[in-house]
């Protein structure tokens, strides 16, 4: 099934300047903060702050109009409501994705979301040291899996900013593919476990505006993957690398 992404510009990654992609770049650092599951306590009021500023930037660039994650601290903002809801951002982060008695709603994990069950190390794990070796990294983890969300989000904002200083197709055709193939389909289905209530909206809203930037990015905006079954997915994302 097939249907275009109403907020997302079709156009390629290579019709971009580098000014443009260097706000690609500040608004995958910004995911990397919002979601990097570390142990310091983060600073959600200056996260919240900048979310707005971050994404209003790739308007006209990746967006058509604000993506929903600025409308929905906006309207915070002016009903004044963002106080209230910040406080409780660490420990709604902490039960969504880290840990709680009954299970975390979005594991941050690659792994997770394959249809042979909830496991970590899977083949995620394998294919993103696979390439981390490729691109001269190192393939020991920094206390996380491989296939943990932020360590895909440094790789592909490591491969945008090769892209900008070499403009190299390779480079250009690996963007393509990671964003598109690789992380999208998992992406999808992570948002989709966030729950759309209370502070969590924050985290519902800045996924959102993730899976759109992949689609972007990945080419994807007529060729929607929502659909495809986990084992789908598996093909698609190319886990038979070789």
């Amino acid at each position: 099934m097939s249907m275009s992404n109403k907020n997302v510009l079709d156009r390629g990654l290579h019709s971009l300047d580098s000014v443009e992609k260097r706000r690609i770049l500040d608004a995958l650092r910004l995911l990397i903060n919002i979601f990097w599951s570390g142990q310091e306590r983060k600073n959600w009021t200056e996260l919240w702050n900048l979310s707005p500023q971050v994404w209003s930037c790739l308007q006209k660039i990746v967006f058509k109009d604000s993506p929903e994650i600025v409308n929905f601290i906006q309207r915070q903002n002016s009903l004044e409501q963002s106080q209230k809801i910040l406080q409780d951002f660490e420990s709604e982060f902490v039960r969504i994705f880290i840990n709680t008695h009954a299970g975390v709603s979005a594991p941050l994990y690659h792994s997770c979301y394959l249809d042979n069950g909830n496991h970590l190390m899977q083949h995620p794990v394998l294919d993103m040291l696979d390439r981390l070796q490729d691109a001269g990294l190192s393939r020991d983890n920094p206390g996380e899996p491989a296939d943990h969300l932020c360590i895909e989000l440094e790789y592909l904002y490591l491969l945008l900013s090769l892209e900008m200083q070499e403009q190299d197709n390779g480079l250009t055709l690996e963007i393509v593919d990671f964003s598109g193939n690789f992380m999208l389909p998992w992406v999808i289905r992570f948002q989709r476990k966030i729950p759309d209530s209370g502070p969590g909206r924050f985290f519902f809203f800045s996924a959102g505006a993730m899976k759109d930037l992949l689609y972007f990015l990945g080419g994807k905006n007529n060729d929607r993957p929502e659909e495809l079954t986990g084992q789908e997915q598996q093909k698609h994302m190319g886990f038979d690398r070789g």
